[in-house]
């Protein structure tokens, strides 16, 4: 089982968001124990085997099987697995279906899209006692369709897993509470239902009390890919007092697509989930619209106010309260989030958040805590860790580490003329946390004008606060307050205006840089510079240097030839290993350099060689010591990917010649 370095959990009042990776998380499904405790399975996205933005992109993420759990309350249950999330090392797809359940005893079940189903204790480890002491089974019949076994829980704890076998064919398989198969069940532990006589490829299902199934999908050519839901009996046959004989097709514009998921309430009701305007729906047993939830038969999960979630919902289950739980994408198209509704489809503003407030909470690595608008209290926890709250009047402990309190715009902290707007920092240490002011353009400590800010303490000693006293054109002004009393300590070290400049040696150093904004200067020597996750600036200098950018906008800046060349029986080419596509350059304009061409006339040629597997920029042109300029990176950049890449001299164009003086009465050859 594979553990994330840290995650970010986020509450709010009505939602949890949990960021498992800083890739593109995906919820798939959710279930709860009977505990109460809520179990949100799916994929957190991680860089394996090179990095984003690298020419093939493409193929460096891996999908890993993560799970989390929650209190009943919606925070994060610590006490589960790594502080509340679990990586599974299995693989699965982008848009692959996946399944959970719990059965009666409290024992996670999962399934896969590659026909994997599998079973986890109560503490997120794989439990051996099922599937003959492997903790996992393989379905014999499992199909070339790709998503996963549908689960639902019968009686003693037996399974009901249906999966698509063929064009034409569903099958519902029953396994008994430790995963041998149900002999007992239809034919040899299996049922099949022909799809064919209701049109259509039906990538999930729900098994009802009384034997039914509800299958959905959306892939049925007869109604142009309409999402749809077939309403089977025990017996097989179709249930013609659902929809129109036992099938409903939604208008397309709902946002329903082949994987939304189903389920029953007590009373027969079915919830629907979707994406858009209409994440989640409610219809009548029938398959009519339940015109008494939501809005008209919708709930928009809280999209009237900035909870911590999306427009989109995943899966969805029932509280035996009549409370309703619906998992999806976060606010930010990642992340695990669930959102709890009161039974008539309103947002239940007692869940998530505990105090009616919005958290956002680190775990044990260096977590980036981003802020959204709205005040806000965010905790680093263990790490070094950057806190940049963004709007609202937000509250702001950086924990145990080296941290970073950002902020980038004025109205990130102000005050006006009647009104105070300001952020709190409640734990600063000046010996190790900076406050990074780079993006807001002040110059330094000062009176708090001509561009600089105040230091001044309030009168009881108790609090610091650094501020400007001009006023922007909405009448706002820079300030913040820090807790405690730092009159004298604050400095152009922990709070910093500028780029922090860090220099070498002689000697073959190695430079760390952090999440603040660095120009990392290498001298001479054979050195490796890591520019960290701020957007740095890394000069190797003399000497055959490694470089990585890290995180971040990057510039690999070069200001002699000496930086980076080869001669014609040596290289001392510098390295880049981790130049990213999107946001990174390579300035060379201190070096007259003008373009891309042939490499001759202060021009550069793009080149790759498969024989080491990287790329050069070079000149063919040398100086009279025979040195000419190289530069190699990892990666194939050929073919163009570095054309908007590089910075070059600009080139002056020729100044229009005039001409002045001719007669009136002379053409311009004559004159």
């Amino acid at each position: 089982m594979a553990t994330p370095i840290t995650h970010i959990a986020r509450t709010s009042p009505g939602a949890a968001l949990i960021d498992v990776s800083s890739g593109s998380d995906r919820p798939q499904t959710i279930a709860v124990q009977e505990d109460g405790k809520i179990l949100v399975a799916g994929y957190a996205r991680y860089v394996a085997g090179g990095y984003i933005g690298s020419p093939q992109d493409d193929n460096y993420s891996l999908n890993n099987y993560a799970l989390m759990r929650l209190n009943a309350d919606g925070t994060l249950d610590s006490s589960f697995a790594q502080g509340g999330v679990s990586v599974i090392g299995a693989r699965v797809d982008d848009d692959a279906g996946n399944f959970i359940t719990v059965q009666p005893d409290g024992k996670i079940i999962t399934s896969l899209d590659t026909g994997l189903v599998q079973r986890l204790n109560v503490d997120g480890s794989l439990d051996t006692s099922f599937g003959a002491g492997t903790g996992k089974v393989k379905l014999d019949n499992w199909g070339s369709f790709y998503g996963a076994a549908a689960i639902g829980v019968g009686d003693q704890g037996s399974l009901y897993l249906t999966t698509l076998t063929g064009a034409d064919t569903l099958t519902v398989t029953r396994l008994n509470a430790d995963g041998s198969l149900d002999t007992a069940y239809g034919d040899g532990g299996t049922r099949a239902f022909s799809a064919t006589h209701f049109g259509g490829l039906y990538a999930t299902s729900l098994v009802m009390p009384d034997g039914s199934v509800l299958f959905g999908g959306d892939w049925s050519a007869a109604d142009k890919y309409a999402y749809s839901l077939v309403h089977v009996k025990a017996d097989g046959s179709l249930d013609t007092a659902f929809g129109d004989g036992g099938k409903l097709v939604f208008d397309k514009a709902l946002g329903l697509d082949a994987y939304s998921t189903s389920t029953a309430q007590p009373d027969g009701k079915i919830l629907v989930t979707g994406q858009g305007d209409h994440p989640l729906l409610r219809l009548n047993s029938d398959g009519s619209l339940d015109t008494g939830f939501g809005k008209g038969g919708y709930a928009l999960l809280g999209s009237e106010q900035p909870v911590y979630y999306a427009d989109s919902a995943k899966a969805v289950t029932v509280l035996e309260d009549g409370k309703i739980l619906v998992t999806g994408a976060g606010g930010w198209g990642s992340g695990f989030g669930v959102v709890r509704l009161n039974a008539d489809g309103s947002v239940d503003t007692t869940f998530g958040s505990q105090d009616g407030k919005y958290h956002v909470d680190g775990y044990n690595g260096p977590d980036a805590l981003i802020g959204i608008a709205a005040d806000e209290i965010m905790r680093g926890g263990a790490g070094d860790d950057v806190l940049q709250g963004g709007g609202g009047r937000d509250v702001l402990h950086g924990g145990s580490g080296a941290d970073i309190f950002r902020f980038t715009a004025i109205d990130d902290s102000y005050r006006t003329a009647t009104s105070s707007h300001s952020d709190r920092i409640q734990d600063f240490n000046p010996a190790e946390d900076r406050i990074d002011l780079i993006g807001l353009g002040f110059t330094g400590l000062g009176d708090g004008l001509g561009g600089t800010l105040a230091v001044q303490v309030n009168a009881e000693g108790t609090r610091t606060y650094l501020k400007s006293f001009e006023p922007d054109a909405n009448g706002h002004r820079f300030e913040l307050a820090i807790e405690g009393n730092w009159q004298g300590q604050l400095n152009t070290t922990n709070v910093v205006f500028a780029p922090v400049v860090i220099e070498g040696t002689a000697g073959a150093d190695v430079i760390q840089g952090t999440a603040i904004d660095e120009w990392i200067k290498g001298g001479d020597g054979n050195d490796r510079l890591y520019g960290g996750a701020g957007n740095d600036i890394l000069e190797g200098g003399a000497g055959r240097d490694t470089l990585h950018g890290g995180e971040g906008k990057n510039v690999f800046l070069y200001t002699q030839l000496t930086d980076s060349y080869r001669t014609d029986t040596q290289s001392f080419s510098d390295l880049i290993v981790d130049m990213d596509g999107r946001y990174d350059m390579i300035d060379v304009s201190a070096l007259g350099f003008t373009g891309f061409g042939d490499g001759t006339g202060h021009t550069l040629v793009e080149g790759y060689s498969e024989e080491t597997g990287r790329s050069y920029l070079k000149s063919y042109e040398a100086d009279d010591q025979g040195r000419r300029f190289e530069i190699s990176l990892t990666e194939n950049w050929d073919g163009g990917n570095l054309n908007d890449r590089v910075i070059f001299a600009s080139v002056a164009k020729p100044a229009e010649v005039e001409v002045v003086g001719v007669h009136q009465g002379l053409s311009q050859g004559e004159a």
